[in-house]
């Protein structure tokens, strides 16, 4: 009788009143704190009282068709507006600039990652990484004249 009271301490109890369900791998709301069971783990499941959803609406200048910078005080449409007024000019998202550009002159790759040569302290993509695939200036060895 005594290991079966262990087992039932091992779990927790879904905290919707409609379930109680006993899960042995509950999950606890990032928004409430509560404990709940796989199929009510969600906010929207449980309808969590703490969530709420985020506005997702990229907003886009129907003129120029640019991206505008949202601001969480103000409202997506006087967005849009002060930008229409600036001309198309102010507010607008840039693109990400590529980083990590192979310094190979013949290679125009961008990797995910930097690749530093240690020799050069230059920065290559996968392929050409190694000092010998990006002939590497510091592996010159100045010819020696033997007189």
């Amino acid at each position: 009788m005594a290991e079966e009271a262990d087992l039932l301490s091992i779990g927790k109890h879904c905290s919707l009143a409609s379930c109680k369900r006993l899960d042995f791998l509950p999950f606890q709301c990032s928004h409430c704190k509560e404990i709940f069971c796989l199929e009510h783990r969600s906010p929207e499941e449980h309808k969590c009282s703490n969530f709420s959803l985020s506005d997702v609406h990229v907003p886009v200048c129907p003129i120029c068709n640019q991206i505008v910078k949202k601001s969480l005080n103000e409202d997506v449409n006087q967005q849009v507006e002060r930008h229409i007024l600036s001309g198309c000019k102010s507010l607008v998202v840039g693109k990400p600039k590529k980083s990590n550009k192979c310094s190979l002159k013949t290679c125009r790759q961008h990797g995910l990652m930097p690749f530093v040569c240690q020799e050069c302290n230059k920065n290559h993509c996968i392929r050409h990484r190694h000092a010998e695939d990006h002939f590497c200036t510091a592996l010159r060895v100045p010819m020696v004249s033997c007189a």
